[in-house]
């Protein structure tokens, strides 16, 4: 955005007053052509030094050596600062490529009229509730479902099923290739 953008150039002023032996350029990219561009320039002179990255292109753009471990005091200041959770999203095979700068928290909304009507005292606490609360909701004859996900945009369907799927111990991606088939999937897909 804009303003992050003057953020970042501010920050970068201040950075080059305090270091002048250092250039910095900040340079915004839109996001549509973010992972071209990472892909062409990253690991040459031309490639941003520090940047910042979708978090699910991690394992691929360090697979491919596009990105570079945070150095020990970055990553010793991030796992001490951050929860394992999301240090382990900024990483790939347990080395640390970054600085978290984003979370999405994910809640439970739901129809105290719906719950009612269907008899459900509370909301589900476990999965088990969740699936059983689910079926309970469902009206297909109202196009009722029990439970949707927005669909607005890729990552509106993307980071709550994947967090869904860790809630529900499974991953997306097991010692380097899609786990997508794994029980765990299922049941989240379910």
């Amino acid at each position: 955005s804009p303003e992050t953008v003057a953020l970042l150039e501010a920050a970068a002023k201040d950075f080059s007053k305090q270091n002048p032996d250092v250039a910095v350029t900040v340079r915004a990219v839109p996001f549509g052509d973010l992972l071209t561009t990472l892909r062409s320039q990253g690991g040459s002179s031309d490639g941003p030094t520090i940047g910042g990255i979708y978090d699910l292109w991690l394992p691929e753009l360090a697979k491919d050596k596009l990105v570079a471990p945070a150095p020990d005091a970055v990553a010793s200041e991030v796992k001490s600062a951050w929860p394992a959770g999301v240090v382990s999203a900024a990483s790939v095979g347990g080395t640390l490529y970054g600085i978290p700068n984003e979370i999405d928290v994910y809640a439970l909304n739901y129809n105290k009229e719906l719950f009612k009507a269907a008899g459900i005292a509370a909301p589900p606490k476990t999965w088990a509730e969740f699936k059983d609360v689910a079926a309970k909701l469902t009206n297909k004859d109202k196009g009722q479902q029990g439970f949707g996900m927005i669909n607005s945009w890729a990552a509106g369907v993307v980071h709550p099923f994947a967090s869904l799927l860790v809630s529900n111990g499974g991953n997306l991606v097991k010692d380097g290739k899609p786990a997508l088939d794994s029980p765990q999937a299922g049941e989240t897909f379910a």
